[in-house]
């Protein structure tokens, strides 16, 4: 307190000494008055402008002397410092000397204004008083002597002079000076000052009569006749007031002589530049922060680093299989308290890992301590960033950056502090990634901090957005119930169902929780279209030419494979099918021949025949789309998935015994897990329909 206050009385006394050596004696009047009223401010707020200096510190070792030195230290009875107390009671009493004198002067104003007669003349009020009194003006009162003014023996110069003061709200500029004159009393440059104001009001006024028509002589003369004592009983007026006679006669006259020309004007305001630089310069506060080092950054905050590179998986550097994945991360959260929890470092890494293997990671991670604190049910650690609640950036230079949860700012954040930004494994340009995050909303932002190298902003694609939590809201919910009841109250084969409104279904349903399709209406069973009809041969009368002859018979299968297909004794008896058309061994060997890209699937039949499948995408056998490894057994050849089991009265075991053999579940065109499609199935309350006619694809109902 005691540094602030010698500061804003040290710039008070700077802005002070410019006015009265370069701006006092010029003609520009309004100028002044609010540059003193200006300085007066400045002086207080320059004190208060802080520029912070940001250290970093290296960790310090603290030594110790550990030899037997000893410190013997006298006691004595404390002393006790007076001086605080005897400062602020001196302080106290001048606040009371100058707020009473204060406000005796303010309550005097307002009884002569309430005891006397008014006569109001335009905006102002003319308060007549009985006893001789000079002239002067409190806010839009001009106090005058009452015979005087009924006799019509008042100048009207003097009129001109009092109705300036009120009309330009002189007033307000001495009630304020007047209150920070209460405060700080002690501070001698407020007496000064307020003497320079008046003085400067008084010139503000002077012009103003000058410049209705009045000749300069004869308003001097009137000045100095009203500036001999003897002629008024009362010679001073009151300290909150105007008068007329205020001041030096001798420097209101020369001022109504002066004329600065603009060029001085404008050359000596130009000094106030320099001049408000070296008092924010000298006067404002200097701090100096100290930041931590970067390897002290990280000090005693719980740490999780998990990387990921192809199917080898490290959690906190440490090797683990995918089976012990929740496990490994539970071993390294189990010491955290609810506080490590929303405090904690997060290092994820992965590299070359397939959509499947990252769903299986997912999936383990839902199972971990770490997952339930998040309080969701699809949360997941690899893919999209946005998935798990990323912990907070450090402290210091990272306090204020925005998250990357708002990826277009904290791109612009960042490049600020030269990070560098990488997307598919190459180096772009600020301006490029926020231009990719814009146009694509399926890329996601992970920021890591390599202090004191710059940071690294990773782009990467959302590997699969059905992890992301969903809701719909009430109406929507309301909306799909309405659609939903109405279709499954007429379900049959030949219901007839609006494209519209099946869109629509669709739509709302991908918005709903788990929680919420529990609680909703089943989606409908709704049929597939049936096929469109074949188009009819059209066959000109009498000609035959144009109907097409029948198949040949298929003739016995010889298998003769190239080296992707091997020959194979126990297929002879097979069935070939190449695009969902049933082909010969023959065909089968030449479209390999011509085409690198198929691949051969078998499937074991129940008489031991089986199917022989030929197809360029990958025919999965479960639902995280690994194909069986190619054995000795099958003679290399990929095994595709295996028929369902029988039906089960108990739907529940039934799901279980389709997910063993690879099922996948969809309850209308959304896909689910089996964790998740059992969970829809406990929950249901009407009967469940499962349709296996396109396994391993399982089609609930009811749900």
């Amino acid at each position: 307190m005691e540094n602030y206050i010698l500061k804003s009385a040290a710039c008070l006394a700077v802005f002070f000494a410019f006015y009265k050596l370069v701006l006092e004696n010029t003609s520009f009047h309004h100028f002044k008055r609010f540059y003193l009223l200006g300085g007066l401010v400045a002086s207080f707020l320059i004190p208060l402008i802080t520029f912070t200096t940001y250290v970093e510190t290296s960790p310090s070792t603290l030594i110790l002397n550990e030899g037997n030195s000893q410190e013997i230290l006298s006691e004595g009875p404390a002393s006790i410092n007076y001086w605080p107390a005897i400062l602020w009671t001196i302080y106290g009493l001048g606040v009371l000397f100058f707020s009473v004198k204060f406000f005796r002067n303010l309550f005097g104003l307002i009884q002569k204004i309430q005891k006397n007669p008014k006569f109001r003349n335009r905006s102002f009020i003319n308060i007549l008083l009985t006893e001789t009194v000079i002239p002067h003006t409190f806010f839009s009162y001009i106090f005058l002597n009452k015979e005087q003014f009924e006799h019509d023996e008042i100048p009207s110069e003097v009129m001109l002079h009092e109705e300036a003061h009120a009309r330009q709200k002189h007033s307000l500029d001495i009630v304020l000076i007047e209150v920070f004159q209460i405060l700080f009393w002690f501070n001698p440059i407020f007496y000064f000052l307020k003497r320079s104001v008046k003085l400067n009001h008084e010139f503000l006024a002077d012009r103003a009569v000058l410049n209705a028509g009045s000749e300069t002589s004869h308003y001097q003369k009137i000045l100095l006749a009203f500036s001999i004592p003897n002629n008024y009983q009362e010679t001073e007026s009151p300290s909150l007031a105007h008068s007329l006679n205020y001041s030096s006669t001798k420097k209101r006259f020369k001022a109504m002589k002066t004329r600065t020309s603009s060029r001085t004007i404008l050359l000596r305001s130009l000094l106030l530049l320099p001049l408000l630089s070296l008092l924010i310069y000298g006067f404002s506060t200097k701090k100096v922060e100290n930041i931590k080092h970067s390897s002290q950054i990280l000090e005693g905050k719980p740490f999780l680093k998990v990387h990921v590179i192809g199917k080898t998986i490290t959690v906190n550097d440490a090797e683990t299989t995918i089976s012990n994945f929740a496990s490994a991360v539970n071993a390294v959260t189990n010491d955290w308290s609810k506080k490590d929890f929303r405090l904690y470092e997060l290092n994820i890494k992965e590299e070359n890992v397939s959509d499947s293997y990252r769903d299986r990671i997912n999936a383990e991670f839902r199972k971990t301590n770490l997952a339930k604190q998040s309080e969701g049910e699809n949360i997941y650690i690899l893919g999209s960033f946005g998935g798990l609640p990323q912990p907070p950036m450090p402290p210091s230079i990272y306090d204020n950056v925005p998250g990357p949860n708002q990826p277009v700012e904290h791109i612009k954040a960042m490049e600020k502090m030269d990070a560098i930004f990488l997307y598919n494994d190459k180096s772009i340009t600020a301006e490029k990634a926020i231009e990719l995050l814009k146009t694509n909303k399926n890329l996601a932002v992970q920021t890591t901090l390599n202090d004191p190298k710059p940071p690294v902003v990773t782009i990467s694609k959302r590997s699969d957005d059905r992890l992301i939590q969903h809701k719909a809201n009430k109406a929507e919910i309301a909306e799909y119930n309405k659609l939903a009841k109405a279709y499954n109250a007429a379900n049959n084969k030949n219901q007839v169902i609006k494209k519209k409104d099946l869109e629509r279904l669709h739509s709302l349903y991908g918005k709903m929780s788990i929680e919420q399709k529990g609680s909703s209406e089943p989606f409908p069973n709704i049929p597939p279209p049936s096929p469109p009809a074949p188009k009819p041969i059209k066959v000109k009368s009498g000609d035959n030419n144009n109907v097409p002859p029948l198949p040949p018979p298929p003739p016995t299968p010889k298998i003769s494979y190239n080296k992707k297909v091997k020959s194979n004794k126990s297929m002879d008896k097979a069935i070939y099918y190449y695009n969902d058309m049933v082909i010969t061994p023959q065909r089968a060997t030449e479209l390999l021949n011509n085409n690198k890209k198929l691949k051969v699937y078998i499937t074991k039949t129940e008489d031991g025949n089986g199917t022989v499948t030929l197809s360029e995408t990958p025919i999965y056998n479960n639902n995280d789309k690994s194909l069986k490894t190619p054995s000795a057994e099958n003679k290399n050849l990929y095994m595709a998935a295996e028929a369902p089991p029988a039906p089960n009265a108990d739907p529940v075991k039934y799901i279980k015994e389709l997910g063993k053999r690879g099922a996948v579940f969809y309850i209308g065109p959304h896909k689910y897990s089996l964790e998740e499609a059992i969970k829809m199935v406990e929950k249901s309350e009407n009967e469940v329909t499962i349709d296996t006619s396109n396994y391993p694809d399982v089609h609930l109902g009811g749900c």
